[in-house]
């Protein structure tokens, strides 16, 4: 209890910041903000009552409330959390502050609405499940509304050279935007960057308004990006395990 009194001291006798508190102390910055929001839900400034010892300052601090009986918790309306998290800027913690704001102390804990609004999300219909070890791979789907667009393979040149242990690559690189042998020599030229530390994914391409944009035909039958998807795989094959390639496509 030292510590947390030499907290209370610094943080509110002396009105140091948070940040300036953990480095005086040597206690992490999340510790030091645990105890300060505890030492206000119980009404604690400094200094500290007379006569308050250990034992009465623990028992002020970590005073547990007693929960409500989980049958008595409203659940949130699923289905619509689902929905808004599909809206810009919208996330979990956002919505979990809409509920207790309705609910008070009835809501369940953010971790708790996290948790079971996970278990409902995992019986409904999936159209995709990937499994991978933890810390094993980066993807990155979605950083916020003001990350400005930028080109995949560019950017993995810059996190080959600034990283040195992750596996690096984009989750699926459209076939049809560069030509086979000129988008094996650009992977070729990351994954010698890396250290060989490239994974690289391959589609047959989808997003039609981007190939406009950018001038070029976009193929509307599945069919055939899937045909050249299936011949690109076999020259990037070739020009990764052949010293020399020659290659006669349709």
């Amino acid at each position: 209890m030292r510590k947390i009194r030499e907290i209370l001291r610094l943080a509110l006798g002396e009105g140091l910041s948070r940040r300036t508190t953990a480095a005086a102390t040597g206690v992490p910055y999340t510790t030091v903000s645990d105890h300060l929001v505890r030492a206000a839900r119980a009404g604690l400034g400094w200094p500290l009552p007379d006569g308050m010892d250990d034992a009465q300052l623990e028992a002020r601090l970590f005073a547990r409330a007693e929960p409500p009986p989980s049958a008595s918790r409203p659940l949130p309306d699923w289905p619509t959390v689902h929905r808004e998290l599909r809206r810009k800027g919208v996330t979990l913690q956002l919505l979990w502050a809409e509920y207790v704001a309705a609910h008070g102390e009835r809501s369940y804990r953010y971790s708790q609405y996290c948790n079971r609004y996970r278990q409902w999300r995992d019986r409904q219909k999936r159209s995709m499940r990937q499994v991978h070890l933890a810390g094993e791979k980066l993807f990155i789907d979605y950083c916020g509304p003001t990350v400005p667009i930028v080109d995949g393979w560019t950017l993995l040149g810059a996190m080959a050279v600034e990283t040195h242990r992750v596996h690096i690559g984009l989750n699926v690189t459209g076939n049809l935007y560069r030509h086979p042998a000129l988008l094996a020599k650009i992977a070729v030229t990351v994954d010698q960057l890396s250290g060989g530390r490239l994974a690289m994914g391959i589609g047959a391409g989808w997003n039609e308004p981007e190939f406009r944009m950018f001038g070029m035909d976009f193929p509307e039958r599945p069919g055939e990006r899937i045909d050249r998807l299936e011949e690109a795989g076999r020259v990037l094959t070739s020009l990764g395990t052949q010293p020399v390639s020659t290659f006669t496509g349709r």
